[in-house]
């Protein structure tokens, strides 16, 4: 439960992250979707699949990363 300033660790109640994790977050995933997407392009046929799957997990959290970098970064040009 979120209550004022406290903030649990349940995944319905997600923490605002400060410029600099929210960047951090942001580099690290990227850089974690380009080396999946380099994984699923030398993998062999079997492994196509699995690679294919771990690089579209990898993008979409590059996506939710780079979302909540950009919504910070908007909302500190507002302030």
């Amino acid at each position: 439960m979120c209550t004022g300033d406290a903030v649990d660790d349940s995944p319905t109640c997600p923490r605002r992250l400060s410029f600099d994790d929210a960047y951090t977050a942001w580099f690290l995933a990227q850089s974690s979707c380009r080396e999946a997407l380099h994984a699923w392009a030398r993998a062999t046929p079997g492994a196509r699949c699995a690679a294919y799957r771990n690089y579209r997990t990898a993008l979409n959290l590059e996506e939710a990363a780079a979302y909540e970098l950009a919504q910070l970064h908007s909302s500190r040009q507002a302030a």
